[in-house]
């Protein structure tokens, strides 16, 4: 299993301030998980790469040919109305 960041430790590897990663993994342009809900986002060092070369990562452009909902803000809107 790869390791995954903290948003601090992903914010010092990306020179990034750590509310920037946190906008980013809350609106989905960065790729993070949370284990429970308002727990600490682990991020994938090839998703943070991804997120500061302006691009998505490997894995999210084969979820999304596969149909499958990977931005929180989409999900959130799905279990919303249901």
């Amino acid at each position: 299993m790869t390791p995954r960041l903290t948003v601090p430790d992903a914010a010092a590897v990306g020179r990034r301030h750590p509310e920037t990663l946190r906008k980013a993994l809350q609106d989905g342009t960065l790729h993070g998980t949370q284990r429970i809900k308002r727990g600490p986002w682990l991020i994938r060092p090839e998703c943070l790469a991804a997120w500061l070369e302006g691009e998505q990562c490997a894995h999210q452009v084969a979820e999304a040919a596969a149909g499958v909902v990977t931005d929180i803000a989409t999900r959130r809107a799905v279990h919303a109305s249901v």
